[in-house]
């Protein structure tokens, strides 16, 4: 059974006799966890059904956001760099420093607290095809790898969760 299924033991709420149910979400790209917070601040609800939203996690390279995202999210975040390792050499113009390593499926799952989310919202960088840069810059090396970051969230994503597909996937 996938996880949009709704469960009778999950919806019956004593206080309210309301059915509702959990979504979970997380966040590829997370920042300082502005769409985190718009999530879990939502409310839906449709006749006798709602829905209250639970954040699982988010990862991004910058430990300063990942501290924002803490606060905003109400959950921790975790400082991942998601580029493959040619990615980071293109990026950087030099290999990664000593220690770093490839983030796998398993680190994403661990970064969700091993629960499989039901939406997973990415947003990754799009400076390289914004339109912001020249053409020229645009197609160097460095903001290809930007660019490829994207693909290789929903890479992570659809291993991490192979076995149990996302619900639903938000850019």
């Amino acid at each position: 059974m996938n996880g949009s299924t709704i469960h009778a033991s999950r919806l019956l709420s004593p206080s309210r006799g309301a059915l509702v149910k959990d979504i979970t979400h997380f966040h590829f790209c997370c920042g300082i966890g502005g769409a985190a917070k718009g999530f879990n601040k939502a409310s839906p609800r449709v006749g006798a059904f709602s829905a209250r939203f639970r954040c699982l996690g988010g990862v991004d390279v910058s430990r300063s956001a990942i501290l924002d995202f803490d606060r905003q999210a109400g959950v921790r975040g975790t400082v991942m760099d998601l580029f493959t390792r040619e990615q980071y050499a293109a990026f950087h113009d030099k290999e990664p420093p000593a220690g770093w390593r490839e983030a796998g499926p398993e680190d994403i799952r661990r970064a969700a607290g091993n629960e499989r989310p039901n939406i997973v919202f990415i947003s990754s960088p799009c400076k390289g095809a914004s339109g912001l840069l020249s053409e020229k810059m645009s197609q160097t090396a460095k903001y290809q790898a930007l660019n490829s970051l994207t693909l290789r969230c929903v890479w992570l994503m659809c291993e991490a969760w192979a076995d149990d597909a996302v619900d639903l996937i938000v850019f």
